[in-house]
């Protein structure tokens, strides 16, 4: 079971939403995890699952971690019942609460305190200490906002890159304009604030926004010019690049995973829902 819970609006710059995931399998459940720009802040509140080395061998995810944008599938097994509650940042939202380029935790878990410092700890705790669910979203609030009142990180260059980032093609040369910077300057900034490049990132947006028309069914065809592939074998290459299948199979795996469900119901394009911008 998947439920999904609103941030404060003061945070929703940053914050997609919380979740939580809760699971009992009556057999072990391999699950893909797919890449994703956007971070997420998990803590386990029962047994962490396994997660698939580059060894080839199973390893038990750490209780607390922040995962921070991917570019690489993770293979998950969950053989135990688990309880997991989550923040889902948006693609450079952790970098307004940590200190840490995004650029270096790619593709890792990280521990509360490398990535948040203190906030880590207060994260998990305001997780862990709480009963039931109301609370716990009332905890995570008041230490995220406490957080953002006393911390100025990149707020600015944030800022600018929140308001002109909605054309993934445009968002480097609008965001060049915007802090009268050179595009060069702004890839790096870009890539320490969000932890991939502006291509990839782009990349990734994509890939995502054609999974969502081709979970709904829409044929493979109309959903690559939807999306802006070149053709349909464009889209099918990208698409084995990242996930490692095709979109005929991934369409099929979609259907059969549970938490595929996340997936589905996040916005294809994360500056979508901000606020700041109706």
């Amino acid at each position: 079971m998947i439920k999904t819970f609103p941030t404060d609006h003061r945070l929703s710059p940053y914050i997609e939403s919380y979740w939580q995931w809760c699971v009992s399998p009556d057999t072990p459940a391999y699950e893909m995890i797919l890449p994703d720009a956007a971070p997420e802040f998990i803590v386990h509140l029962g047994t962490p699952p396994e997660i698939m080395t580059g060894s080839s061998n199973w390893q038990k995810q750490p209780q607390a971690y922040l995962y921070s944008a991917a570019q690489q599938c993770l293979q998950l097994r969950v053989s135990e019942s688990m309880d997991l509650f989550a923040i889902r940042f948006r693609p450079w939202g952790v970098s307004r609460f940590s200190h840490r380029p995004m650029s270096e935790l790619l593709d890792h878990c990280v521990s509360p305190a490398k990535s948040f410092g203190k906030l880590g700890e207060l994260l998990v705790k305001s997780v862990t200490e709480s009963t039931g669910e109301q609370q716990r979203i009332e905890a995570l609030n008041t230490t995220l906002l406490a957080a953002l009142d006393s911390q100025d990180r990149h707020h600015d260059v944030i800022d600018a890159l929140i308001k002109t980032v909605g054309d993934a093609s445009q968002s480097t040369h609008n965001l060049s304009k915007a802090l009268s910077r050179s595009s060069r300057t702004v890839n790096r900034i870009w890539q320490k604030l969000v932890g991939v490049s502006p291509r990839s990132y782009a990349k990734l947006m994509r890939f995502h926004s054609s999974l969502e028309l081709i979970n709904a069914g829409r044929p493979l065809a109309w959903v690559a010019n939807e999306c802006g592939f070149a053709d349909q074998s464009h889209m099918a290459r990208q698409i084995k690049d990242i996930a490692g299948l095709s979109p005929s199979h991934l369409r099929g795996w979609l259907g059969d995973h549970v938490y595929q469900e996340i997936y589905l119901h996040r916005p294809s394009a994360p500056w979508v829902e901000y606020p700041g911008d109706k």
